[in-house]
């Protein structure tokens, strides 16, 4: 029989996710009895959720004692629950062990008492000494074990039993809700994710205060530290403190984040911010509960934030026009609402061993491309619901011979919430017949499309998809395209479809660049395989093999093995890749692309890494209808206001707005306060917080014009840029560039070029460089694809 000891760390569990294991069996209580169901409107207005409201406090706590007793007598009277009737102290040989975990002791008998005597004067105080009680089990309890099947069975009992109580006493729900488990990047040399509750090794460097332990810890996932060399390994390449491997310790990724609460400013229910769809950046003059607008016939507040009230633009009233007439023609009365979020004219940049082996075989080192994200939405319960997403970039006559006038569908995902569900696959379907069927017009001739399925736990636009929404393998994902492209060649969209090696060879391709190139795709790295093919593996025994054979002759790839290896390629992944003809091929008067929508860029879903990014820091997830509904709700003021800018940074030790960053950390700031206050052991940099229009001071705009003149100054000595030609020459020799005054000075003022330049191939200095960073950091993410469009 297991022991109860108390727990220091929180599970809070939504029901619709993140649960432990599947519903436990009904329990079968000794004598059945019907949880009580009166109750009015009157007398559970007087309970509340921070006090007791009504005239008399003890006449408020016994109305509550009345909706409570009964849900303790019934979970008492479970033959399960004979373990929890009182507290069992730990036996003498678990005593000094579980002293070190039990904080405070909770059984149905404490439980008992305290209602007794009056003490709760919330349901949700009552609600948290069952919880504590539960957690004190699952933390002495092996997981698996009779006894933590048995809480976790329990648990359930009670929030069913709780649960209609608590709607009765004008609160949301009786669930313990917390935000899903995030996995963890290891710091490892494969940079992998370690995967929530799982455990996993962690070091803080030794003498470091607590207000830099957040950003200085080291996680290693086991199998990487299992190969870490016994001497421990550097900070980083610019930090030569060392991370000795005796000061790891094993912990798990089990830490969650609890729902927050909101507090009704007229009876003072608490109810969680998510179940009430509540932000106060939408509804600025506070939080009434439902409850309350209920008895008092408040009506519901506007919300001014809505994608309906977002501009439309010509592609988004196409495609939307053609969902409505699909869901009229099935008598459905589903609103849908679609729009073009993003719309930004960019390049694509193209590794420089392609440039350098190619480049005077007229391959361009940058192609131009448009990139657009689409989102769809629908109103579901008088909520607005963002349910598919998909971003697509569009090469028109400018973008090189190989890549002229070809879309790419880059990136698409979907959350399975959109009603009724038997339409839910022709509704995805119109919104890609719809877009191709635009592209078809402006005078695109092809579509690409890379059919692959997500990983394990990963996500591609959402975050966090419902667990009941199921993943599809790559022959399904593949077998829904074909279904989607016969579609479209039923109704005039689509002329022919073929896969990528069919018509390579249609093609009659004879070199790797005579094939387009996708930002993102997969073709850029097969091209490197068949120039080098010893580049293609990042396993670090092969590089050390391949230091050790560098001094054998090396072979260069003549022309005829590049060809034979991208073909190779082509078949081993030709089901994965569709190519879809929109045009015919003998067509001759293909009209002039000319996109009648005008570039409209929003940094927060301009890159689907950032919005994805944004969601996990602010926990906007997907992974239920109620959390759908509100991460859509602040997506829309985001979107409205043009919040969630990647300039926005956070202090790390008080939260507050940062104006100091640290480029040696994976993620450190600090505000002007806090930097006065805390010693950090590496150089920081101001942050720029200003937006590209604002002015700047003479000062600063007279340092930009001496450092954008000595980047092409060829004079010697130049008396006005002679000193900044001396600084860029010290920052390209100095060993110390992190830590130097310096190189920092001419790096803040790098950073303040490139926010504000334009230039597509700008000489100044470090500005390409900090330019493409964030094109380096989406090209380092995995491609992944997250969608529920297997009906």
């Amino acid at each position: 029989m297991g022991t109860l000891a108390a727990s220091s760390r929180t599970r809070m569990h939504d029901r619709n996710s993140n649960k432990r294991q599947a519903d436990p069996p009904e329990l079968t209580p000794k004598k059945s009895k019907p949880t009580p169901t009166t109750s009015s409107a009157s007398s559970s207005s007087q309970v509340t959720a921070g006090k007791l409201n009504a005239p008399d406090d003890n006449e408020a706590a016994k109305l509550l004692m009345d909706h409570l007793k009964p849900v303790l007598k019934e979970l008492w009277d479970l033959d399960e629950a004979n373990h929890f009737h009182k507290f069992r102290k730990p036996n003498a040989v678990s005593e000094t062990v579980d002293a070190l975990i039990i904080k405070e002791p909770m059984d149905l008998s404490i439980i008992r008492m305290k209602l007794k005597s009056g003490c709760y004067t919330t349901p949700w105080r009552f609600c948290e000494d069952f919880w504590l009680m539960w957690d004190n089990s699952w933390l002495a309890n092996r997981k698996g074990s009779n006894m933590y099947k048995l809480t976790s069975q329990l648990d359930k009992a009670f929030t069913d039993l709780m649960g209609p109580v608590m709607e009765r006493l004008g609160y949301c729900c009786a669930n313990r809700l917390s935000y899903t488990g995030l996995a963890i990047e290891c710091d490892g040399r494969t940079r992998c994710r370690i995967r929530w509750d799982t455990p996993y090794m962690t070091c803080i460097m030794p003498g470091l205060p607590a207000s830099l332990a957040k950003k200085e810890r080291w996680n290693f996932c086991v199998p990487c530290f299992n190969t870490m060399p016994a001497g421990g390994i550097r900070a980083s390449e610019s930090d030569p403190r060392i991370i000795r491997k005796e000061n790891f310790e094993k912990t798990r990724n089990a830490e969650l984040v609890p729902e927050p609460f909101e507090v009704c400013k007229l009876c003072a229910r608490s109810w969680h911010r998510i179940c009430a769809n509540y932000d106060s950046k939408v509804y600025s003059d506070g939080f009434t509960c439902p409850t309350c607008r209920r008895e008092r016939a408040i009506p519901k507040p506007i919300n001014k934030f809505t994608a309906r009230q977002l501009p439309e633009s010509e592609l988004s009233k196409h495609i939307e026009l053609r969902v409505k007439t699909f869901l009229a023609e099935k008598k459905s009365g589903a609103d849908v609402i679609i729009r073009v979020h993003s719309v930004q004219d960019t390049k694509l940049v193209l590794k420089e061993e392609l440039v350098a082996k190619y480049g005077h075989r007229g391959l361009p080192a940058k192609i131009p491309y448009r990139s657009k994200s689409i989102f769809a939405y629908q109103t579901i319960d008088g909520d607005e619901v963002c349910f598919f997403a998909f971003y697509v970039q569009e090469y028109n006559e400018n973008s090189g011979a190989n890549n002229q006038r070809r879309i790419y569908i880059a990136y698409l995902d979907s959350v399975n919430v959109f009603r009724p569900r038997a339409l839910r696959t022709g509704v995805y379907q119109q919104i890609l017949l719809g877009y191709l069927e635009y592209a078809k017009q402006l005078g695109y001739i092809m579509a690409h499309i890379w059919a692959a399925p997500p990983g394990n736990g990963d996500d591609y636009i959402f975050h966090c998809h419902p667990p009941s929404q199921q993943m599809p393998t790559n022959k399904r994902l593949q077998s829904w395209y074909r279904r989607l492209l016969e579609k479209g060649k039923k109704t005039g969209i689509v002329v022919g479809v073929r896969d990528v090696l069919a018509q390579a060879i249609a093609d009659d391709v004879l070199s790797p660049i005579e094939m387009p190139l996708f930002d993102g795709d997969f073709l850029p790295d097969v091209i490197q395989y068949c120039i080098d093919p010893e580049k293609e593996t990042a396993d670090p025994k092969a590089v050390v093999q391949k230091k050790r054979n560098k001094k054998k002759p090396s072979k260069k790839t003549k022309p005829g093995q590049a060809i034979d290896r991208l073909y190779a390629r082509l078949q081993k992944h030709k089901d994965d890749f569709f190519v879809v003809r929109l045009r015919p091929e003998d067509e001759k008067l293909v009209p002039t692309i000319n996109d009648p929508d005008p570039a409209t860029e929003r940094n927060l879903v301009d890159w689907r890494e950032n919005f994805l990014h944004h969601a996990r820091d602010h926990h906007w997830e997907f992974s239920s209808l109620r959390r759908a509904k509100y991460s859509t709700l602040c997506l829309g003021h985001a979107l409205h206001t043009g919040t969630g800018r990647l300039s926005e940074f956070t202090c790390d030790v008080c939260q507050a707005a940062a104006t100091w960053h640290c480029y040696d950390c994976k993620d450190f700031d600090l505000c002007d306060a806090c930097r006065k206050t805390v010693h950090h052991p590496h150089a920081l940099v101001k942050i720029d917080s200003n937006n590209n229009n604002e002015e700047l001071s003479p000062a600063a705009l007279n340092s930009l014009a001496i450092l954008e003149h000595g980047s092409s100054c060829k004079t010697v000595p130049c008396t006005r840029c002679g000193s900044v030609k001396e600084f860029i020459e010290h920052g390209k020799r100095c060993p110390k560039r992190s830590t130097c005054y310096v190189c920092m000075n001419i790096l803040q003022l790098c950073v303040l070029h490139a926010k504000r330049c334009k230039t597509p191939d700008c000489q100044v200095y470090h500005c390409s460089y900090i330019k493409d960073k964030q094109r380096r950091m989406r090209e380092a993410n995995s491609r992944t694809i997250t969608d529920d469009l297997i009906p």
